[in-house]
Order: C-alpha cells, then sequence, then structure tokens
C-alpha cells in the first residue's frame, strides 16, 4: 500500500473518531483484529486469500460505516473501478461480502482517490478522475502530494459535486 492511501485511511478513521465515532479494525471474515492486512494493488471486497482488514465505524445513532483501501467498487457502466480509499456502510459492505459482488459506486459514500508523484501530475490523472466520479456516481476525492497548477485549476472549474484537494510540499 503506498503511503498517500495509509495516510488517507488514517485520515478518515481519524476524522471519525474525532467526530465520537467508536473504531475498531475487522478482517474480511468479520473478526477484530489489530494485525492490519491493506490490499497493495485492486482487489474485490469478498477476497479471502489473505485476511484484508478494514475499519469500522461507529457513530452510535448512524448506521455503521467501513472504510477500505483499494477495493474494486462497480460503476453505472458496469465497468469495475479501483477506489484507493472507500467509506461505505457496513451493511452493503457485509451485502457484497455474503453474495462475492462489488459494491456499486451510487451505494457508497466517498472514494478518494491518491495520487503520489516525484514531480509532475499530468492533466489527464485530473480528467481520469472527473471520468471516475462521473462513472461511480457517488462523492469524490482527488489527492496528490505534489502541486500541480493546471490540475488544481482543472478540478475547481468542475461543478459536478465533488471535492479537489491538493496536499503540497511548497
Amino acid at each position: 500500500m503506498t503511503y498517500s492511501k495509509a495516510l488517507f485511511l488514517h485520515l478518515a478513521v481519524d476524522a471519525a473518531a474525532s467526530y465520537g465515532a467508536a473504531v475498531e479494525y475487522r478482517d474480511v471474515h468479520g473478526a477484530v483484529t489489530d494485525h492490519l492486512v491493506f490490499r497493495t494493488s485492486p482487489g474485490r471486497i469478498y477476497s479471502t486469500s489473505q485476511a484484508y482488514s478494514h475499519a469500522v465505524l461507529d457513530f452510535r445513532d448512524s448506521p455503521r460505516l467501513e472504510v477500505h483501501v483499494g477495493v474494486q467498487v462497480l460503476g453505472r457502466s458496469g465497468v469495475l473501478h479501483e477506489c484507493d480509499v472507500l467509506i461505505l456502510p457496513e451493511d452493503e459492505a457485509a451485502l457484497c461480502r455474503q453474495n462475492e459482488v462489488a459494491p456499486k459506486g451510487n451505494r457508497c459514500l466517498l472514494a478518494i482517490e491518491c495520487k503520489y508523484y516525484g514531480s509532475y501530475l499530468d492533466l489527464g490523472l485530473a480528467r481520469g478522475f472527473v471520468g471516475l466520479h462521473a462513472d461511480l456516481g457517488m462523492q469524490a476525492i482527488f489527492v496528490a502530494n505534489v502541486w500541480a497548477p493546471r490540475v488544481e485549476r482543472y478540478l475547481a472549474l468542475r461543478h459536478e459535486g465533488w471535492v479537489g484537494v491538493l496536499l503540497t510540499a511548497r
């Protein structure tokens, strides 16, 4: 798992905890674990090839949520897409594991697209993100570790219900 995916999994979990969510980690079988195993390449939410971990967020008065790394999600087009970090309702995730199907994008809450590059961020990455967001049909955030004015400008001008975020090391 790249540094950026780990960082944004942590930030999502930390943000939920700061708003009062109880957090625990579970494996694909539902067992509570402190031995965290995350996907290093796109995978299915129901894969049992390893005891992949995810965070479970319990806000008490709301449905529980799960936070996953590197899970494939079904877009409106019927095409599978990888979500670097994915937040979805726990009952949807459980149903997908039980039926061995990918989560549907329109049933998920948030996708975080992580880009970690040495120096240059190509505009094509932002264009691809806009298409990904449109096909998934959910809230999505684009994050990167380098400052890219053209990418930032391109994403800032789009008003499609998603947020463009750039982490910079200026």
